[in-house]
C-alpha cells in the first residue's frame, strides 16, 4: 500500500511539473505577444510620424529657397541644411536633407575630383586613376578602352549605372574602401558640384584638411556663403564647381515611437514653380518604412 501511495505521489509531482511548465510557456507566449502587439503597435506610430514628416519637408521645400536661415522665423526653414546633418523636427523625428550637388555624380565622373576622392581615402595614384577609368569605360556606350581602363576584356554595361553598389562588380574597390567613400558620390548628381553643401571629406579631398574645417565651421556658424567660398578655397565657379544647390535632394527621417525607429529615404527630384499638367515633386527613389 506504501508503495502505492509512494507511486501516486510522483506521478502527481510528475503532472505538476508539467502543468508548471507549461504555465510558465503560456504566461512567456502571452507576454511576447503583449509586447509584440505593443511594438506594432509603436512602429504604426512611428511610421505616422514620419509620414507626417515627409509631407512637412516637401511642403518647406516648395515653398521656400533652398539655403540656410538661421534667423527665419519658420522654424523648420531655421533649423534645416542641405549638406546631410541632422535637425530635430520635433520631439522623436529628425531629420538629414542632401544637396545630390555636394556630390560627385557618378554617371557622369569628373575625373579629377574621383580621383583626389580616391587619393583622399588612402588609395595610390596609379590605382587611382585605374578605379576611375574603368569605372568611365563600364558605363560609357562605346567599346573603346581608355587608358587605364578594361573595356579590352569585355566587361562593363556601356550604360548609366542604376545602383551603387554596382560600382563594386568592377572588382576595383574592397568592400571597406566603398563603403568609406559611397556617401560622396550620387546617381542623381547634376552637372556641377556645389562645395557649399559637400561633405568635409569630400572637401578635403578637393582643397585640403585646413580649409575644409574652416569652411565646415564657417557653414556651421552660418557664415558661408558663394564669395566666402571663393576666398576661401580660392575656387571660382565654372561649369563644374557651381556654389548653387540643386532641385534633387534626398531626405532621410528617423522616426522614434515608445521601442519602435523606422528611418525612411526618399530621394525627390523639385518643380517648385507648378505648371498645370506636372507635378510639383517627383520622386526618384523610396527606400525604408
Amino acid at each position: 500500500m506504501t508503495g502505492v501511495k509512494g507511486i501516486a505521489l510522483v506521478q502527481i509531482l510528475i503532472i505538476t511539473a508539467i502543468l508548471s511548465t507549461v504555465a510558465l510557456y503560456i504566461t512567456k507566449t502571452a507576454r511576447q505577444q503583449v509586447k509584440m502587439a505593443h511594438w506594432a503597435m509603436d512602429k504604426s506610430q512611428a511610421g505616422v510620424m514620419a509620414h507626417s514628416a515627409r509631407a512637412q519637408i516637401l511642403f518647406e521645400l516648395l515653398t521656400n529657397t533652398w539655403t540656410e536661415k538661421k534667423d527665419s522665423q519658420n522654424m523648420i526653414v531655421a533649423k534645416w541644411n542641405f549638406y546631410d546633418k541632422d535637425f530635430q523636427l520635433e520631439d522623436g523625428v529628425n531629420i538629414k536633407i542632401q544637396d545630390q550637388a555636394g556630390l560627385i555624380n557618378l554617371h557622369y565622373p569628373k575625373a579629377d575630383m574621383v580621383i583626389k576622392r580616391l587619393l583622399y581615402a588612402g588609395i595610390n595614384a596609379t590605382e587611382a586613376r585605374r578605379i576611375s577609368a574603368v569605372l568611365r569605360d563600364w558605363q560609357d556606350s562605346d567599346t573603346i578602352t581608355s587608358r587605364y581602363g578594361e573595356e579590352h576584356r569585355g566587361i562593363g554595361r556601356n550604360g548609366p549605372m542604376p545602383d551603387l553598389r554596382e560600382w563594386l562588380h568592377q572588382q576595383t574597390l574592397s568592400d571597406e574602401q566603398f563603403e568609406s567613400i559611397k556617401g560622396d558620390f550620387s546617381l542623381a548628381g547634376v552637372g556641377h558640384v556645389n562645395l557649399l553643401n559637400s561633405s568635409f571629406h569630400l572637401l578635403a579631398a578637393l582643397t585640403n584638411a585646413d580649409l575644409a574645417r574652416e569652411i565646415v565651421q564657417r557653414r556651421e556658424a552660418g557664415e558661408l556663403d558663394r564669395q566666402t567660398m571663393t576666398q576661401i578655397t580660392g575656387l571660382v565657379q565654372d561649369e563644374d564647381i557651381f556654389y548653387a544647390p540643386s532641385n534633387k535632394q534626398q531626405i532621410t527621417i528617423t522616426a522614434k515611437y515608445g521601442e519602435a525607429e523606422i528611418t525612411q529615404k526618399v530621394l525627390v527630384e523639385l518643380s517648385p514653380y507648378y505648371q498645370s499638367g506636372n507635378a510639383p515633386y517627383n520622386i526618384m527613389q523610396n527606400q525604408g518604412g
